[in-house]
């Protein structure tokens, strides 16, 4: 009975027809590095539509198509997720005659906490939406930035929140009529912009038909709630003596110019996820040399109390009396039988010592270079995502670089493993000082330019449009 509800919803929805877009369906768990995704999705947008009274709203469509089909490929690498994915759709206003598109976009999310209890996906869409104008084709562009939580196999529900920002120039005829040049139409550029937030929910469970579990490995439906606002600018303005006529007669006192109240729009969809894995290679099996034992390996050492086995370290000392580990200085060396100061190092050697650090410093330096190259990406990222959704991205990207949230370091590095304990300190504090760096340098000149690209929008809106 449920599962009949449930289908009734789902196709009572798909016949609503919408004139935005806030949702897209793609794979939420977690891919394997080289894994693959195909997914096939059929989304509709119902909702953010305005009373027009008297016909007085001359421009009423956005350009961002509602109802869609789309098709996306994503590729992991382990860390994150990325790929194209093109659509069809309708933009359907209540007020003007609806209008075909195509939508060309590409895809970016990372992975955080992908080894805790809640994995998140963030990163989001930027897409290109051409509609059918006529005689000319009309562009907008849309971004949707977003954070997830992840499907599991028992936990198939996933929640998150997004962000909405459209914006692009659109076509409109019209037709005039003066006591002078009677009846005439013509062409009106207009601006649009579209700004929103809002939240997703939804589940992506495995297919259990027998045979259809491996050529359709998961089925995904998903709804989201948005609060939108729309703007619309033109520099046209109506000739004295002339009237606007619509198909209910004429229109008095058009509005041109105009910004729109909260729109609350809500978008649905369902899709399938084809999930491609990498072939594994089969292990190859190397017979053993001889059948008498080796005797080259290194000895192993066991804590006295535990029976453990332990790792042992060349460079700790002990004091002679008490038995408890000391660390030694740079300017002293000691009796490693008795634990006792020898004597103090001359500059010589002291001089060895601190460019021996300065080698470690530069390679703890080097390899968060390395690292963090492939991280760089993420970084942008979320600088731009936090532009954004500012009122809260702002605050925790600061958090997320100062903090160094999910840093790169890893205590389980080779060369790290192999340092002594004072030269494990002085890895660790270059490395995240590095790394620090690295994320300023990425998170806050994105911010910058970001802000940049706004005041330069907004210039133009105000004196373009």
């Amino acid at each position: 009975m449920v599962q009949n509800r449930f289908l009734f919803f789902s196709i009572f929805v798909f016949l609503l027809v919408g004139c935005h877009n806030n949702s897209h369906l793609r794979t939420q768990r977690i891919l394997k590095p080289n894994e693959k995704s195909v997914s096939i999705s059929g989304i509709n947008n119902f909702g953010a539509g305005e009373r027009n009274y008297n016909n007085r709203y001359i421009f009423t469509q956005t350009g961002v198509l509602g109802s869609r089909a789309e098709l996306s490929y994503l590729k992991s690498n382990g860390q994150s997720e990325s790929g194209p994915y093109i659509g069809v759709g309708i933009d359907q206003s209540s007020y003007d005659d609806p209008s075909t598109g195509i939508i060309a976009g590409y895809d970016y999310r990372s992975y955080l906490n992908k080894n805790s209890n809640i994995p998140l996906k963030m990163g989001g869409q930027f897409e290109i939406n051409v509609t059918d104008g006529g005689n000319f084709d009309q562009i907008m562009a849309h971004i949707r930035p977003s954070i997830t939580t992840t499907s599991q196999e028992k936990e198939f529900y996933y929640f998150g929140a997004s962000a909405i920002y459209a914006f692009g120039k659109q076509v409109r005829q019209i037709y005039s009529y003066s006591s002078s040049s009677g009846y005439e139409d013509e062409l009106i550029d207009y601006g649009v912009s579209s700004l929103g937030v809002g939240a997703t929910v939804g589940f992506e469970k495995s297919t259990q038909l027998y045979y259809w579990e491996n050529i359709i490995p998961s089925y995904q439906f998903q709804i989201d709630i948005s609060f939108i606002r729309n703007s619309f600018r033109t520099d046209f303005v109506l000739p004295d003596g002339k009237k606007l006529e619509s198909n209910y007669g004429y229109i008095s006192n058009p509005i041109f110019n105009r910004e729109s109240e909260n729109l609350l729009l809500v978008g649905a969809g369902f899709g399938m996820n084809f999930i491609s894995s990498p072939k594994k290679l089969e292990p190859v099996i190397v017979p053993p040399t001889t059948l008498w034992p080796n005797y080259n390996t290194a000895p192993e050492y066991f804590d006295p109390e535990t029976g453990l086995p332990v790792k042992p370290d060349a460079d700790k000392l002990f004091n002679p009396e008490t038995g408890e580990p000391i660390s030694p200085s740079l300017n002293e060396t000691f009796n490693p039988e008795t634990g006792e100061v020898v004597r103090t190092i001359n500059k010589k050697e002291l001089k060895q010592n601190k460019e021996s650090e300065e080698s470690i410093k530069n390679k703890a330096i080097l390899q968060a270079r390395s690292k963090n190259r492939w991280i760089q990406t993420n970084n942008i990222v979320y600088g731009a995502t936090s532009c954004l959704v500012y009122p809260v991205g702002i605050p925790a990207s600061i958090l997320y670089t100062e903090l160094l949230i999910n840093s790169s370091f890893n205590e389980l590095n080779p060369f790290y493993v192999a340092l002594s304990t004072e030269e494990k300190r002085v890895y660790r504090k270059a490395y995240k000082k590095e790394e620090r760096s690295l994320r300023r340098r990425a998170v806050y000149q994105t911010q910058a330019a970001c802000l940049g690209a706004w005041f330069l929008f907004f210039i133009g809106l105000d004196g373009g449009l």
